[in-house]
């Protein structure tokens, strides 16, 4: 039989030829457009198009494998108007995610559904602290502070939950002033019952001091400062500068993650990946630590090192990868635009 409109033939790559010369010989005209559809509906998708006389090969010249499907018909001859998903901006680009792995998915959901192939590489895991005592404590005292400071979103969940296991709420910082360093922090105190006093216009310490010092003098007042157990010193050092009490807690710790490295090496060696992206300057030691840096450093020019904000760039260029870009705006949705700019003037 020759088939009525549309044929979709799935798995048929090894019997193509045999396919088409059936077709052929049952009276379906040489010149019926086909498509070959390699990992159809992935970003790792290839379409591979000919005609009956003509697919068998070109599919061997491509090297075309399954899974794949075949479409035969002039249904084919819509593929120029229709392809959509092949024009998503990041279609087909393998990007590494180094995030904790409670923390990638908001990152690799807006990657994907962009078209980007995701490989989530957690090189840091969340902790919680050693111990609970200095929280504990805190959470004890929380009235005697004019100012509690979340550097992260992950300072302020474990805070809370810790003052929440104390038997409190957010009621507990009434009269006390909050101030919170980007909107993904400011979000998860807000599913506390908190809304910031304060967020600096740039996600960074010394913004957060700058913002501070505009809205009140420093000296004799007294900071809270829940944060991980490798944060920056920067901003306790401003403000103990400025005459201020700082009190440091260690509100969760990170440590490496296990993560498949012979894997991850394979790709980037292979000139696989298309980029790497970096939200912290602990998931940029990590992956160098992880991978080793010899091998980081033969390979660092296979791959575009993505920066969400400054800090995570500096630390990148002491370790020595030159980002290749960084976010503007110091959030995920901001490296998510970061990433479809860049590739978006590569391919210009």
């Amino acid at each position: 039989s020759t088939g009525i409109g549309t044929l979709v033939f799935y798995m048929g790559v090894k019997n193509l030829p045999e396919i088409a010369s059936k077709l052929m010989e049952n009276g379906r005209a040489g010149d019926t457009p086909v498509s070959i559809v390699e990992w159809a509906t992935t970003p790792k998708q290839r379409v591979v198009t000919g005609t009956l006389a003509t697919i068998s090969d070109i599919a061997k010249n491509e090297r075309v494998k399954p899974p794949a499907l075949t479409i035969v018909g002039e249904v084919n001859n819509l593929r120029e108007p229709l392809k959509w998903f092949e024009r998503l901006p990041l279609f087909g680009r393998k990007i590494i995610v180094t995030r904790s792995r409670s923390q990638a998915s908001e990152l690799s959901t807006r990657l994907r559904c962009l078209g980007a192939d995701v490989v989530e590489m957690p090189t840091i895991a969340i902790a919680p602290p050693e111990s609970w005592d200095a929280i504990d404590d805190a959470v004890a005292r929380i009235g005697c502070f004019d100012w509690v400071i979340f550097t992260s979103a992950n300072g302020a969940e474990y805070f809370m939950r810790r003052l929440r296991t104390a038997g409190g709420d957010a009621r507990a910082l009434s009269g006390v002033k909050v101030a919170a360093i980007g909107p993904a922090t400011a979000k998860k105190l807000n599913e506390f019952g908190i809304a910031p006093d304060y967020q600096p216009l740039k996600y960074v310490a010394e913004s957060i001091f700058e913002g501070l010092a505009g809205i009140e003098k420093l000296n004799g007042k007294k900071f809270l400062l829940p944060r991980a157990d490798i944060a920056r010193e920067a901003l306790a050092e401003l403000l103990k500068g400025a005459g201020a009490v700082v009190e440091e807690i260690t509100a969760y710790r990170t440590l490496p993650a296990e993560i498949d490295a012979g894997a991850i090496k394979g790709m980037i060696a292979g000139g696989e990946v298309d980029a790497v992206t970096f939200t912290s300057s602990s998931t940029a030691n990590n992956f160098v630590e992880r991978l080793g840096s010899d091998f980081v450093g033969e390979n660092k020019d296979k791959f575009a090192a993505v920066s969400i904000g400054p800090v995570t760039t500096g630390t990148l260029r002491s370790i020595g990868m030159e980002p290749a870009a960084a976010a503007a705006e110091y959030t995920i949705p901001g490296l998510v635009e970061t990433l479809v700019a860049y590739f978006g003037r590569k391919e210009n």
